[in-house]
């Protein structure tokens, strides 16, 4: 596995997220980011009434909705970036959180992890920027308490191919974090593409490419790292830890979407898939405990960040008054709308009922009691993963763009993975799938569309035996036209910013630009002299 550098300089020169201090959440909203909330769905039983919270690589924003969240609790947050640090400062003293003590830790050393035990692990975005991932996962299993749970947010590794193809344009262009121009530049090059280019698409529907610290983050970042399914498995596995339940919406849900398509799989397989196939339109996110311990059951209660009757602050006591008028709307991460609509009449019967000792029916705000069971997450073997996923640049006439290599695999995988599959296997993800392109796209974003408009080619190609090259092995047609255009492209940006000299880095850099739309290659099969 590639182990990145450390990322501490980026972060002191680009504080992430960049959020204003003013920012703020209403704490009904953080209902999802409660601790008992998340216990419950996990099946481990109530948390102490103070728990331990340890948020590991807060950033300049993570702690402050967990500690708002959370108000009984002990918030622990540590990061590597001092001035993510005096941020998260800040904007505590600003909002009235007193309930968090910021202070340096690497990920990377676990001579710098605080003792435990702790009843919550966040961490949040940073597993993929660590040497060694599956070393911090073991250092968290060691310092979970009874019960204790670890909620990751790692990269997909087939959901994020093209932001990290964003990525590799920048690098092959020299941008990086270090100069403060190169965030501004690399927006101008791709929002210049034409208007429908895939990766034009891509970097304008990333939310943070609006501004130059969600650039540096998402595009100018030294790791460029992911996890299948598999990989993540294989992590939380060897830590001694099992996947409890995921915070995406249903049509990322393996429990959900195992039955949908007919799979008879581990979940872990099915979120393979569902990562695979473009499905997830989120990275993962995972909550996670000590292997054996979802089987707690407890009375059922009123969520507490819901409930009247317990005491909050005036502000929030207020919103909690507006949800008694008017019915309450909610964020929800696990939902198909995104939200979590109560009627007045249906929250004050909730209420009633709390009040009664009557909460007997399941739902989103009624924690613990009878729970459905979800099925074990035990993983799958897949020992020849790495090579199957590597992506793969061919020499010769008609041959695929690279860019597109795993989607050729996506109806192999099952094969590759040793499991079974649908008979038909188009056919029976077509009713669930949502494409991102549209009609001017001659290709698919997801493997469906892909395989859908070319699968006879794709069909042929994979049962040739393509040669595989390197970009220093090919000539593509007409090279000097197409390196000067990519050079206008570059200089039309920016006077100052020259194309890569060396004619492979051209080559590749071409291909992902003006030779992204070819869904099919034209390579000779000798280098340039």
């Amino acid at each position: 596995m590639h182990s990145p550098p450390p990322s501490r300089p980026l972060y002191e020169r680009w504080p992430y997220p960049d959020i204003p201090l003013s920012a703020s959440i209403a704490r009904p909203q953080l209902w999802q980011l409660h601790l008992d909330w998340m216990r419950s769905e996990a099946g481990v039983g109530p948390g102490p009434e103070r728990p331990r919270i340890w948020v590991a690589g807060c950033g300049t924003w993570q702690a402050y909705p967990i500690a708002r969240a959370n108000p009984a609790a002990e918030v622990l947050a540590t990061d590597v970036s001092e001035a993510s640090l005096r941020l998260t400062a800040r904007r505590l003293r600003a909002h009235g959180v007193d309930n968090v003590r910021a202070t340096y830790g690497d990920l990377d050393d676990e001579w710098s992890f605080p003792d435990g035990p702790f009843d919550w692990i966040e961490c949040f975005g940073v597993l993929m920027n660590l040497s060694d991932p599956a070393a911090t996962l073991r250092g968290f299993a060691e310092r979970l308490a009874p019960g204790g749970l670890v909620r990751l947010m790692v990269y997909p590794w087939f959901g994020r191919r093209r932001v990290f193809q964003v990525a590799q344009i920048a690098a092959l262009l020299g941008l990086g974090y270090a100069d403060e121009r190169h965030p501004g530049w690399l927006a101008a090059l791709m929002t210049s593409l034409p208007e429908h280019h895939p990766l034009r698409f891509t970097f304008e529907d990333y939310a943070d490419s609006a501004n130059p610290a969600g650039v540096v983050d998402g595009f100018l970042h030294m790791s460029g790292v992911a996890f299948s399914a598999h990989e993540l498995f294989a992590m939380v596995d060897a830590a001694g830890l099992e996947l409890a339940f995921v915070v995406h919406r249903p049509w990322g849900d393996p429990w959900v979407m195992g039955p949908r398509l007919g799979l008879d799989w581990d979940p872990w397989a099915v979120l393979y898939w569902l990562d695979l196939w473009q499905e997830l339109k989120s990275n993962f996110m995972v909550v996670i405990r000590r292997k054996g311990e979802g089987t707690v059951t407890a009375a059922p209660r009123l969520h507490p960040l819901l409930n009247p009757d317990l005491p909050m602050n005036w502000t929030d006591s207020l919103r909690l008054l507006g949800g008694r008028a008017v019915g309450l709307s909610l964020q929800d991460r696990q939902s198909e709308s995104g939200r979590l609509s109560m009627t007045r009449a249906e929250y004050e019967a909730l209420v009633a009922r709390s009040r009664e000792g009557r909460l007997i029916e399941p739902g989103p705000l009624v924690l613990f009691g009878e729970r459905a069971t979800r099925r074990p997450a035990r993983g799958f073997a897949f020992p020849g993963e790495v090579e199957w996923r590597r992506p793969r640049l061919y020499r010769g006439a008609a041959v695929p763009h690279p860019a597109w290599d795993h989607h050729l695999r996506a109806r192999t995988f099952c094969k590759a993975a040793g499991l079974s599959q649908p008979a038909d296997p188009l056919a029976s993800w077509e009713p669930h799938a949502n494409p991102l392109e549209d009609d001017l796209t001659p290709y698919g974003f997801s493997p469906l569309r892909t395989l859908q408009n070319h699968g006879a080619r794709v069909e042929r190609w994979l049962g040739a035996a393509l040669p595989e090259a390197r970009w220093d092995e090919v000539r593509l047609p007409d090279e000097a036209a197409s390196f000067e255009e990519v050079g206008r492209w570059a200089r039309t940006v920016a006077p100052e910013l020259e194309t890569p000299v060396n004619e492979a880095a051209q080559r590749e850099l071409w291909a992902l630009t003006f030779g992204y739309r070819q869904f099919v290659l034209d390579t000779a099969a000798d280098a340039p002299a």
